[in-house]
């Protein structure tokens, strides 16, 4: 076996032990730093510039003893919609899908996962997690919709999906949209 194989051998097998949890530079400055939140004990945070309240779980689980307990959803991008309008979490149920440039305001560029750990230490256990907006673009050339998502592994890349496709999602909820 090559030095090289031996090396990304290493690197996957801690990617996979440390999928639940994000890795944050000591060196880089962080682009979404905590101090822009408030983290409330109910599994929410907000955001104090944008006064959007999020959920500290991905979609299908609860907060309980100060974790995300239960079983990550990936779901196509209308039975994600139809489940963050339907969302009790928290004690809240005016839950929606947060569109691009909501979603891109968590993006953590100095963490892999891309994703602020303080805020979201319970990422879904794979090594490509991308998650849903509520932004569609309807394609006249393929006449198909699609729908933005984000990619947390992919340092927080924007890309267009078929709405078919099972992705994560995060909920969002007040503020004024952007």
């Amino acid at each position: 076996m090559t030095k090289l194989s031996i090396v990304t051998c290493s690197l996957l097998i801690i990617i996979n032990f440390n999928a639940n949890a994000a890795e944050c530079s000591s060196f880089l400055e962080r682009h979404v730093p905590t101090s822009r939140f408030v983290i409330h004990h109910n599994g929410t945070f907000t955001d104090k510039v944008t006064g959007l309240m999020w959920s500290r779980c991905f979609a299908g689980m609860i907060w309980k003893n100060n974790n995300c307990e239960g079983e990550w959803l990936e779901l196509n991008w209308k039975d994600t919609i139809i489940q963050a309008n339907t969302s009790e979490y928290a004690g809240f149920t005016d839950w929606r899908l947060p569109n691009t440039q909501e979603t891109l305001t968590l993006v953590e560029y100095s963490c892999y996962p891309t994703i602020n750990d303080d805020l979201l230490k319970f990422i879904p256990p794979t090594t490509h997690t991308k998650i849903w907006t509520s932004t569609f673009y309807d394609n006249n050339v393929t006449w198909q919709l699609d729908a933005y998502n984000v990619s947390l592994s992919h340092n927080g890349s924007l890309s267009l999906a078929v709405v078919d496709l099972n992705y994560f999602s995060l909920h969002v909820r007040g503020g004024n949209k952007i």
